[in-house]
């Protein structure tokens, strides 16, 4: 049984569902599991008068939460939605220690690791490794660079710095499609439909839909100089990632290898050399390496 009550004086208590969607109890990051793990969870007023439970207020937590409605329901278990989805979850929460943005989200990946208060933002890339060792769920590539401001002129790697990254991926379906992935000591090694936009620049195509725009994930790749390898990168307006109409372009199978952290800042080479804005109705033309 859960309070919605937090702190608040005698006329700013809650009243009705509205009141309690104002609640800072959706605002942190360690309540979003104790949401979602019980089968019930009872609402009250400050004054404990019940205001309902996560089944018949789900309409209005959805609303507030972006969960589904099935799994607050317990229609529908929160593993059966993809990595990014439920990441998604998380990415407006806060928590007092930056550590706790991870910590706080393992239960919901069924994942275990140490607890390390000081390592800060490195958490969140443990927690990341952890998902990628025991699934093939490449959603969890599908987040959006272009939040990163300090990335705007440089390179990044396939995992994300925060959950806040993920607060697009509401609608983000895993396909179930992918060819696997594994990290070692090169980096992160995936198979993907990668396709050629423009001088050194990729677009690679992973396993992952929108259920609301019916397109597929695709993210811009930059190839580092003389190296085999990958570095993620926005285009020319500031986007990482397109939803792409997969029925209109040519793509082939390749391993790419992305280093696990990018600090090399970006070479001249690729100034003015950015990806174009993406060309959805047909297939890019073709540029030599």
């Amino acid at each position: 049984m859960i309070s919605s009550a937090d702190g608040t004086s005698s006329s700013e208590e809650m009243t009705s569902s509205a009141h309690m969607e104002q609640s800072k109890w959706f605002q942190r990051g360690w309540t979003l599991q104790e949401l979602i793990a019980p089968r019930n969870v009872c609402f009250y007023e400050a004054n404990w008068v019940l205001l309902g439970d996560k089944s018949s207020l789900s309409e209005a937590l959805t609303r507030k939460t972006g969960i589904p409605e099935e799994v607050l329901r317990n229609e529908k278990s929160p593993r059966a939605c993809s990595v990014a989805q439920r990441m998604s979850w998380a990415a407006a929460r806060t928590t007092s220690r930056v550590e706790d943005q991870a910590y706080s989200l393992m239960g919901l990946f069924n994942v275990n690791m140490p607890m390390i208060y000081g390592e800060k933002e490195k958490a969140f890339i443990r927690l990341q490794q952890q998902i990628i060792a025991s699934s093939t769920d490449e959603s969890i590539f599908a987040w959006d660079l272009g939040v990163l401001d300090d990335l705007e002129d440089a390179y990044s790697g396939l995992l994300a710095k925060s959950p806040a990254c993920f607060a697009g991926c509401g609608d983000t379906i895993s396909l179930g499609q992918s060819e696997g992935f594994y990290i070692n000591q090169f980096g992160l090694s995936v198979t993907v439909k990668k396709e050629h936009y423009g001088p050194r620049i990729y677009l690679a195509h992973l396993q992952v839909w929108n259920s609301d725009s019916d397109r597929q994930f695709a993210l811009f790749l930059a190839k580092l100089p003389g190296e085999d390898r990958y570095a993620r990168v926005k285009n020319h307006t500031g986007l990482g990632y397109v939803w792409a109409d997969y029925r209109t372009s040519h793509k082939v199978w390749e391993q790419i290898i992305v280093p696990m952290d990018i600090t090399v800042p970006p070479e001249r080479i690729y100034r003015g050399a950015q990806a174009r804005a993406p060309l959805l109705s047909g297939t890019p033309d073709q540029h030599p390496d």
